[in-house]
């Protein structure tokens, strides 16, 4: 059951709990200790309540709690799926661009950066 309609659901409970009680302490003898102890089990049972209200509350949150550390988790995951895909284009791009070029045995225009070119003067 979703926990908004546990919540309705004990509030409810509560409710028609407190009219019964009012009406069970008006209905007794008036000896001032039975009614006193009366109202103690009513404190007693509705302190259960409010109890199992907390408890249902805090299991929700840890619920909750748990749904986000694993959201976060897939989106930290889906991330590293897109860095890694991305890596391995750069990675593949370069071995294209590396493999795809001329040997080194085939001579470059240039044959020495540091000589002058043939009609250029020093």
């Amino acid at each position: 059951m979703h926990f908004s309609m546990l919540r309705a659901a004990a509030r409810w409970l509560s409710l028609h709990y407190a009219s019964a009680a009012v009406s069970a302490l008006a209905a007794e003898d008036p000896d001032p200790e039975t009614q006193w102890r009366r109202l103690g089990q009513l404190c007693a049972d509705v302190t259960r309540l409010q109890r199992e209200e907390h408890q249902a509350q805090r299991i929700d949150l840890e619920r909750q709690r748990l749904e986000s550390q694993l959201s976060d988790a897939e989106l930290r995951r889906e991330k590293d799926v897109i860095k890694a895909e991305s890596s391995n284009r750069l990675i593949q791009d370069f071995m294209k661009m590396f493999f795809s070029k001329e040997g080194p045995d085939t001579p470059s225009p240039d044959p020495h950066p540091l000589e002058p070119s043939p009609g250029s003067e020093p």
